[in-house]
């Protein structure tokens, strides 16, 4: 049974509600005070805040505004006497969970509780299954349609907060860019549209034109897919279109004043700022948005996940992924390191030779051209003989025994399984520095 603070400074009042909640079986405290309700909370958490709305020092809705800024998800439920409705509706705006008037306290608190009971341990069972979540992994194809692709981002949103990836705040930041990139592939994508004509003549021939190419060919067959891939500690969203794609490089600075007001260049303003990282591929037409989640234990909020830093490695990735290449990058660079990528293992033992380069290669198994285990052994032969032996661990979704021993035969120093995770790459970085 949940834990429940209740402000209340009128101690018959009191005695009624404590009555009320310990009969049903619920663990009280009582503070007789805005200000005493809050240094409890700060002292113990509760489950759950029940205040009065007049209160001296402190009144509920100033209570609930405190403890929702230090605690956003903490249920708050106001007591209401008469003529506090507007009030008590303000603080639902405000953040609230729920307002009872007091003269229905004994046939509605413990129906509201229950309530609420019920929506803390949904969330606990869904942080339960979150924390046996490895990878999640989602692709959806379709075509210019811009009704599908508002229901595609509410499911997206509907999954995000099912897992409570971030708060709401957060949410929204993540959705919105993801829109952003979502109707950037149809309309710059597959449509090809010039998004400067959205600053000429209130943007009227650039609809027209959009509307006509919705049944043109070749923009009409055009599709567009998306990935969503979650992990416990990062979400990435890859977005790719069909069009002719652009050199990224010749995109307008979003951040300088005289482009912030412009119609174009908004949606990558607000991308760029709204996500941790953002890529393009050489052509431009892919995008990848990443976004680590934020661990609300930690004060450092803000912080991206660390990884074991013995020091700035120099690292040389072996992947032919490009969606793989960019995720794991962003969590190795987001942790200090230096990244160089080969697409393929000849690539890899070309960039190894260079002499004192890397100080640790990650080694995909399965690649065009020659595969990890080739790669590394013809690295180890060329090495065999000299001062010079680079640790490398294998990349790969196959974690079987076999699998495990056969990396260790070819010459390799360690194994994590793909995605990469900063957990798995963090004991394997300990291993070889640690």
């Amino acid at each position: 049974m949940p834990y429940i603070l209740v402000a209340e400074d009128s101690s018959a009042q009191a005695i009624q509600i404590l009555s009320l909640l310990e009969k049903a079986g619920h663990s009280t405290r009582l503070a007789i005070d805005g200000e005493a309700a809050l240094a409890a909370i700060k002292e113990t958490t509760p489950d759950i805040v029940l205040s009065d709305m007049h209160m001296p020092k402190m009144n509920g809705l100033e209570l609930t505004e405190e403890v929702l800024e230090i605690l956003p998800n903490l249920p708050v439920v106001l007591m209401t006497a008469e003529g506090s409705e507007e009030l008590a509706v303000e603080a639902l705006k405000k953040g609230a969970t729920n307002y009872i008037p007091k003269r229905h306290l004994a046939r509605d608190l413990e129906e509201i509780i229950s309530g609420i009971t019920t929506t803390l341990k949904a969330r606990q069972n869904r942080q339960s299954i979150l924390n046996t979540l490895t990878h999640a992994e989602t692709t959806y194809t379709f075509g210019n349609d811009r009704d599908f692709a508002a229901a595609l981002i509410s499911q997206f949103e509907a999954e995000l907060q099912n897992i409570d990836f971030d708060d709401g705040t957060g949410t929204f930041r993540i959705i919105t860019a993801l829109k952003e990139a979502i109707l950037n592939a149809i309309d710059h994508g597959n449509l090809e549209l010039d998004s400067a004509m959205r600053d000429q003549d209130d943007g009227e021939e650039y609809y027209q034109l959009a509307k006509s190419r919705l049944t043109e060919e070749p923009y009409c067959y055009r599709k567009v897919m998306v990935t969503s891939r979650v992990t416990p500690e990062q979400l990435a969203y890859i977005i790719r279109d069909e069009g002719r794609g652009f050199d990224p490089s010749t995109l307008p600075d979003p951040s300088d004043p005289e482009n912030i007001l412009r119609a174009h260049g908004r949606g990558l303003l607000l991308i760029r700022n709204f996500m941790d990282d953002v890529v393009f591929n050489e052509t431009g037409n892919q995008i990848t948005l990443i976004k680590y989640r934020v661990d609300p234990t930690l004060d450092t909020s803000d912080e991206p996940p660390k990884l074991f830093e013995p020091r700035s490695l120099s690292i040389l990735m072996a992947e032919d992924s490009l969606t793989n290449q960019v995720l794991a990058r962003s969590l190795l660079e987001r942790a200090g390191h230096s990244v160089a990528i080969a697409c393929n293992g000849v690539e890899a033992v070309q960039m190894s030779a260079e002499a004192d380069r890397f100080d640790l290669i990650l080694m995909d198994l399965e690649m065009p051209e020659m595969d990890g285990m080739t790669a590394t052994r013809e690295i180890r032969q060329r090495e065999a003989g000299s001062d010079t032996h680079i640790p490398i661990i294998a990349m790969t979704a196959h974690d079987a025994a076999e699998d495990v021993q056969g990396c260790l035969d070819a010459g390799m120093q360690g194994h994590i399984g793909k995605p990469v995770r900063s957990e798995i790459l963090n004991a394997a970085l300990k291993d070889l520095w640690g």
